[in-house]
């Protein structure tokens, strides 16, 4: 409690060099522009930053209905849609349209995300019996008032040549298996050391 913090301490040192050198003084372009302002004239308005300008394109040399219809134009690009007015209806009703979708391809990917979904339904992985144990599941089913539990986690954690290749089968993809992140934690791997 009565000790120092060097770190705070060298911080402040670092504090006090900067504004003894001149580093926290403000930069010249974050000031308003001084070497373009025409003297003969007082400037009128004040400096905004760029993103509070208005920007719009000019119509020069063009007339009102030029440009009415240019924004016309664009406004029928925006809303433009290749289904008639029936479709546009049915498109509407999101309960009929997810439906429709799920009839149609039920039976060619039954498993799909998407029929999982509607049908409230879930794959569950089969695990090989000679998966081996992640080690956070072999140190969440030691007992804690075992007599020697860091001797029986060291003999629970050594797994035979079978085990060794139905786990190294199933992490062959790595960081897209779930086995492969379960199986790495807890663990020193090579992708730690630097």
């Amino acid at each position: 409690m009565h000790g120092t913090c060097n770190h705070i301490a060298g911080v402040l040192f670092r504090v006090e060099n900067a504004v003894k050198t001149g580093e926290t003084k403000t930069s010249s372009t974050s000031m308003k522009s001084r070497w373009n302002v025409p003297s003969s004239k007082p400037q009128t308005k004040d400096a905004v930053a760029v993103m509070d300008v208005t920007w719009k394109k000019g119509h020069y040399r063009k007339n009102p209905a030029e440009v009415e219809d240019k924004r016309r134009k664009h406004s029928l690009k925006l809303n433009f849609t290749p289904l008639n007015k029936r479709q546009t209806e049915e498109v509407k009703n999101i309960t009929k349209l997810k439906n429709d979708l799920y009839n149609l391809v039920k039976e060619d990917v039954p498993n799909s995300c998407f029929i999982l979904t509607i049908e409230k339904r879930h794959i569950t992985a089969k695990v090989d019996p000679q998966m081996p144990h992640s080690l956070g599941e072999i140190a969440n089913r030691l007992d804690p008032e075992a007599s020697d539990p860091r001797g029986e986690f060291l003999q629970r954690i050594a797994i035979s040549k079978e085990q060794c290749g139905v786990l190294s089968e199933a992490t062959v993809e790595q960081s897209n298996s779930k086995a492969w992140n379960e199986h790495r934690k807890g663990r020193v791997t090579a992708s730690l050391f630097h």
